[in-house]
């Protein structure tokens, strides 16, 4: 019975090509019109969920409570250094600042002076731990820079550093890390320095 109906089908289609390639246009045509009037999607994921749910009422009471933190968006930087971060996260904020047509306010809360002064505070007692001891080891390093902050407060620096490899105090690993970083400190000088010279010849 199937088959007999599409073979029917099928050879009405082949007799009449010119028709059935007409009504098969104008089909398509109506099907993209009545799509575009009564399909709509909605992206607020807020709808997917009743409002009725218990902790979608209670979200309700919190964001009148603070309308402030309705609709914000939050941007966490990360980068191969402490100052790179720092440097990113600063020119980032600048720029957002321009755009008042998108962005009502825009704050950094970890450049609040509170969280500047205190923010060590906030990290468990592992992480905190870990960084008073690298502060410990630091400690001859860092008053040695802090009395004489000179290339000689940091050639004296270095010294103390070899004297504690070769005591066993730390390893030569643990020098990597901060002598990498002087080092790329150093080239980058260099290379500014470089292209200063270049100008100022051309100029």
């Amino acid at each position: 019975m199937l088959a007999t109906l599409v073979t029917r089908i099928v050879d009405f289609s082949r007799r009449n090509a010119a028709a059935t390639v007409l009504a098969a246009l104008l089909l398509a045509l109506a099907s993209g019109w009545f799509a575009s009037k009564h399909f709509k999607i909605n992206t607020d994921v807020n709808q997917l969920l009743s409002a009725d749910l218990p902790w979608r009422k209670q979200e309700k009471m919190l964001e009148a409570a603070f309308p402030q933190k309705v609709d914000t968006l939050l941007v966490v930087i990360d980068g191969d250094t402490p100052d790179a971060a720092e440097n990113a996260a600063t020119a980032l904020t600048a720029d957002l600042e321009t755009r008042k047509d998108l962005f009502i306010s825009v704050a950094r809360p970890d450049a609040i002076p509170f969280f500047r002064k205190n923010g060590m505070l906030f990290l468990s007692k592992d992480e905190l731990g870990g960084i008073l001891d690298q502060l410990i080891q630091a400690q001859p390093m860092l008053g040695a820079l802090t009395s004489d902050p000179s290339l000689r407060g940091l050639f004296s620096a270095f010294g103390m550093m070899a004297q504690g490899v070769q005591m066993g105090a730390i390893s030569a690993d643990q020098l990597n890390k901060p002598l990498n970083a002087i080092t790329d400190t150093i080239e980058a000088a260099n290379i500014v320095a470089t292209i200063h010279q270049a100008f100022s010849r051309l100029g």
